[in-house]
């Protein structure tokens, strides 16, 4: 028989639904995802945790991450579960708060998760790393790339390369690709143990190519926001392009109000604001503009098409990047609970470690000793370089 977890919002996190979600996710968080298990008569299941921003305005990569960690725990289900457990996924907003982040993860451990996916941002995993390390809690994050947890022996691990690594490809490609050789930057320091370490990262690289950075602005995200002052002051260096990281919403109006002055130079973005959203929010004002990617929405591969087709059937929407990251970090865990019989643990996170070469949906990886993903031979788990052409994706390296 196969299970499907029961779910708040049936059909995903289409942009038409985001604002009714939102009125009603404080009230309804935590949502905890129950399996059908009764019809399966095994009342033991197999609990693992889902940990990310499900409210507010960053809320795209969580909900898409989420909603691949579902689809594969409901595929792993009616494969027959974890030796024929089910799989419970136990879900927690973390509200794009540090604080908040710690007390799920204890929760999660109260509630007996021996894994967590999750979480999406670097921020909330910094803070939620010490509660994991505490509780033996083993965390796979599908999107977070801060340098601040590379190289670090902990309950800590990823499915994605490190800062360093992906700023470098964004770097050498303006550079090397595009003949750029001075650019603006400016960075959301919300997210700051992700974005300021992506901005100093690109710099080092792009300036020991010759480049130069002629000008670094950052902001706080804030409902009240007002981007027109920051795009000015960016036009206004003398830069012959302008970088930002920051999330998807912020980066879309920030591109509004750069061609609003008349600015028709290059924009290239980071991988968080590489969302669905981001083409839907920013509209004309984002054609053209370079972005690094984690997947490649136009791949042909068989068991990516096939992924597409059951998203798309159990959500309504087509899946955005932390759906793939999100459905590749919940079969590690899974993979690695099957192995080691279902203990969770120093348990799970040695059977991670030690896991070897495995197969995402679109890229073969490994986990090194510490969590971080390997640059081994065989892996090709590097980003990709987008530009946005008709309101879509498109992978130009």
């Amino acid at each position: 028989m196969v299970t499907t977890a029961h779910v708040l919002h049936k059909g995903g996190f289409p942009e038409a639904a985001l604002k009714t979600t939102f009125r009603f996710a404080v009230a309804l968080l935590p949502v905890v995802f129950l399996l059908s298990l009764s019809a399966c008569g095994n009342s033991d299941p197999v609990v693992i945790g889902f940990l990310g921003g499900l409210s507010g305005k960053m809320s795209d990569i969580g909900t898409y991450g989420r909603d691949g960690a579902i689809l594969a725990v409901e595929t792993r289900n009616g494969a027959g579960g974890i030796g024929g457990r089910q799989v419970l996924l136990d879900v927690r907003d973390d509200g794009q708060d540090p604080v908040r982040a710690a007390a799920m993860m204890d929760e999660l451990a109260d509630r007996g998760a021996l894994a967590v996916v999750g979480p999406v941002t670097s921020a909330m995993a910094v803070a939620a790393v010490p509660v994991a390390n505490r509780r033996k809690l083993a965390m796979v994050s599908p999107t977070v790339t801060t340098d601040a947890l590379s190289g670090k022996d902990d309950y800590f691990m990823r499915v994605v390369p490190s800062v360093e690594r992906i700023s470098a490809r964004m770097a050498d490609h303006l550079y090397d690709h595009e003949g750029l050789r001075s650019i603006a930057t400016i960075c959301d320091m919300n997210n700051r143990a992700y974005t300021e370490n992506w901005t100093l990262r690109f710099k080092e690289r792009f300036e020991s190519k010759g480049g130069r950075v002629v000008a670094s602005e950052s902001f706080v995200s804030s409902p009240d926001l007002l981007f027109l002052p920051l795009a000015k002051k960016l036009s206004a260096s003398g830069a012959e392009a302008i970088l930002i990281s920051a999330n998807a919403v912020d980066a879309a109006m920030m591109c509004q109000q750069l061609r609003k002055i008349g600015w028709n130079k290059p924009v290239a973005v980071v991988e968080w604001a590489s969302s669905e959203k981001f083409l839907n929010l920013g509209g004309t004002s984002v054609e053209g503009v370079f972005v690094s990617q984690f997947f490649d929405r136009e791949s042909r591969l068989p068991r990516y098409l096939a992924f597409v087709e059951s998203y798309r059937k159990r959500f309504g929407v087509d899946p955005g990047f932390a759906s793939v990251l999100g459905y590749d970090a919940a079969n590690v865990v899974m993979d690695a609970l099957a192995r080691g019989g279902g203990r969770g643990g120093a348990s799970i996170k040695a059977q991670i470690l030690s896991s070897g070469m495995q197969q995402g949906l679109q890229n073969a990886f490994s986990i090194d000793a510490f969590g971080d993903i390997a640059a081994s031979a065989g892996s090709d788990r590097d980003n990709h370089i987008a530009v946005v052409r008709g309101g879509a994706y498109r992978v130009i390296r």
